[in-house]
């Protein structure tokens, strides 16, 4: 009976990873233009100077045979100065300049002879939103909008709607009608989705927590579909991230934000409702500054948030809340009923079933170090993490209705507590050389690990209905029974550009590795979690042992199976490595003022490794038998299955077959 759960369980698994994308990732900007006299005719060789004076950023590179220039790999965010300097010409400049993440900010220059002598001609910034230099459909969130626009829940999703084709979804936000699953997330070019594909599309989804601070972020870009071949692998938007850095400026900012369950609406349709217990602050600080002035910059923020609720505003139904719109169906007689049957023969502790609060914390952190090498060269180092926790009920639908509402209630160690825990490390070295050659070099180590803390000692599931209906849970959360999931990711991207007349040649490649190890126990602690029963039979069978489970045997059978399976401490484990090799080439020909050509190629080669799983073996009393089965991937499928392809041909399947399920 153990190989089909294990290997469903494998392919569930493979089929989670199979869907994993080539993380695109974008951390800089560009400052393009042309240099022409009055005459319109290009001046060769002409200075361009590019400074943003408090971020020590001082770039010089020299106009093409047509006039053309262009600086890639530049910090986002300003105010830059593009200054413009030509023997015989007037000096000009162009100041106030705010570079968007991701894209080519366009400043054109035409230089007046200096025969008379005349001052120096400044140029106000303008916006650059509609030009020739974007390629796609994007929208980008600048740090003033973050500062500006209000937000509820202190989350980059609030800003990331603003995408016209955004739409809230219960996996996050859809963007072009895509499943939030289908987005890529990055952080300062590191991998920031959630790469086993569970629950949330980002960390700490499961614990209700954001990832990173709202008040680290600089700038937002949400690409729908970038002609670009260093982005890939969505299918919805890729949405980059990129944090802020420190300055010349020392800056910093401390907040705090408190709400309870008086700031809570208590109406809905016009109808009154009983709002639930709420405690929930929000606390933080970012600081700003230079190590070394021009050279040296650093930055820092710390937030946590805590957070303390009722787990449902329903009660259990007495003599003296009858009719009450939070009242339950449930009886407290019941609920009183089945703990102390459970505590009696068992020793077992329920909790309580109401009176009682939930609790959710969360810690985040973020440093980053900024490092201007020399006009040519830069470096910068991120370190980030995430340590987040929450308790829940039992899952409220999984395996069948399981509340707590109006119609089934469960007692509080039935629930656990899930714990989400990052830790990301990245550096990232921007270089030019001379005006024709740059190159950007990312190195990214992101560390993800997701356990769960059930409430309950172990035992079995105990679901109770009533008039055909679940009425009743209790016993321990059956997905929290050793569930870990670790997930390590590395990623190495290297971007190389020559800076021609008419072309921008982009060569590039990367490299991706997933390293995972699953642990998830369903029936851990035995098969009763499918079993149900009604609450009467409950009190009439468990305290004398008599039929229960199934209507076959006495629950004691399956509580002695998993206090023996507890005792043994042995889990099943499954192993997968998952990597991508990627390398692409792009020209982006300027063909003519108005016009521009982007083409390229892209190759990805994705390969599968160290798939295997180690599974112990248990007699039927839940003692370990000292021995484990272990396979590669998964026990092969040899029965004969009536199977068909998409053509409508028939397929035949096993070991050495058309379809292997031992083979990738």
């Amino acid at each position: 009976m153990r190989l089909p759960k294990l290997t469903n369980t494998i392919m569930v698994l493979l089929v989670s990873i199979l869907s994993l994308q080539t993380q695109a990732q974008v951390t800089t900007s560009t400052i393009s233009g042309n240099v022409t006299g009055t005459d319109g005719k290009p001046l060769i060789g002409a200075t361009v100077r590019i400074a943003f004076a408090n971020a020590g950023i001082n770039k010089f590179t020299t106009t093409q045979s047509n006039g053309n220039f262009l600086v890639p790999n530049l910090r986002v965010g300003g105010p830059y100065k593009v200054t413009v300097t030509y023997t015989g010409y007037q000096e000009k400049s162009e100041d106030n300049i705010q570079l968007e993440l991701g894209q080519n900010t366009p400043v054109d220059f035409k230089l007046e002879t200096s025969a008379v002598s005349l001052e120096s001609v400044v140029v106000a910034g303008r916006s650059k939103i509609f030009d020739n230099q974007r390629t796609g459909a994007s929208t980008n969130i600048s740090s003033r909008l973050i500062r500006q626009l209000p937000t509820i829940s202190r989350s980059a999703d609030d800003y990331t709607r603003l995408t016209p084709s955004a739409s809230a979804t219960i996996n996050g936000t859809s963007f072009a009608g895509r499943n939030g699953q289908y987005n890529n997330y990055s952080l300062d070019g590191a991998v920031f989705n959630n790469p086993f594909g569970l629950d949330a599309p980002t960390p700490g989804g499961q614990t209700s927590s954001q990832p990173v601070s709202l008040d680290a972020i600089d700038q937002i870009q949400v690409n729908i579909a970038p002609y670009d071949v260093t982005q890939a692998g969505f299918t919805g938007a890729g949405v980059n991230t990129v944090t802020k850095s420190g300055s010349n400026v020392f800056a910093g900012t401390v907040y705090g934000f408190y709400r309870n369950e008086g700031l809570t609406g208590k109406k809905v349709d016009g109808n009154k409702v009983v709002v639930p217990k709420l405690d929930q602050y929000q606390a933080g600080f970012a600081l700003g500054g230079a190590i070394t002035k021009n050279k040296l910059f650093y930055f820092v923020n710390f937030e946590t948030e805590q957070r303390n609720d009722a787990p449902t505003s329903y009660v259990a139904q007495n003599s003296g809340n009858v009719g009450k719109t939070n009242t339950s169906r449930v009886l407290q007689a019941d609920l009183d009923a089945v703990r102390n049957i459970l505590d009696t023969k068992f020793g077992y502790k329920t909790g309580d079933y109401q009176g009682y609060n939930l609790k959710q914390k969360s810690y985040k952190w973020l440093a980053k170090i900024d490092w201007v090498i020399d006009n040519n060269n830069s470096l910068s180092f991120t370190y980030n993490g995430l340590d987040a926790s929450k308790e829940k009920p039992a899952h409220p639908s999984a395996i069948g209705r399981r509340g707590p509402d109006f119609t089934t209630l469960q007692f509080k160690n039935s629930g656990y507590k899930i714990n989400n825990k990052l830790q990301s490390f990245g550096t990232e070295l921007k270089s030019s050389f001379g005006n024709k050659y740059a190159n950007k070099l990312r190195l990214v180590y992101t560390r993800f690990r997701d356990t769960r803390d059930p409430m309950s000692t172990p035992f079995p599931v105990i679901n109770i209905t009533k008039n055909n209906t679940r009425y009743i849970i209790a016993g321990h959360e059956p997905f929290s029974i050793n569930n870990i999931l670790n997930q390590d990711a590395f990623q190495a991207t290297d971007n190389f550009n020559i800076i021609l007349p008419n072309h921008t040649l982009t060569f590039g490649a990367s490299y991706e590795s997933f390293k995972f190890a699953n642990s998830f126990n369903l029936t851990g602690y035995a098969a009763t979690l499918f079993s149900n029963a009604d609450i009467q039979t409950f009190k009439d069978s468990v305290p004398v042992s008599g039929a229960y489970v199934f209507g076959a045997y006495p629950l004691d059978v399956d509580v002695n199976y998993a206090r023996n399976r507890a005792a043994a401490n042995q889990w099943t484990f499954y192993y997968l490595t998952v990597a991508q090799l990627s390398a692409y080439a792009q020209d982006e020909w300027k063909v003519g003022k108005n016009f521009r050509l982007t083409y390229g190629l892209r190759v990805d080669m994705p390969s599968y490794g160290n798939a295997s799983f180690k599974d112990p073996q248990f007699n039927g009393d839940g003692t370990f038998k000292g021995s484990f089965t272990e396979g590669s991937p998964t026990f092969p499928n040899n029965d004969n299955q009536v199977l068909f392809d998409e053509n409508g041909n028939r397929v035949t399947n096993g070991v050495g077959k058309q379809l292997d399920n031992t083979k990738f």
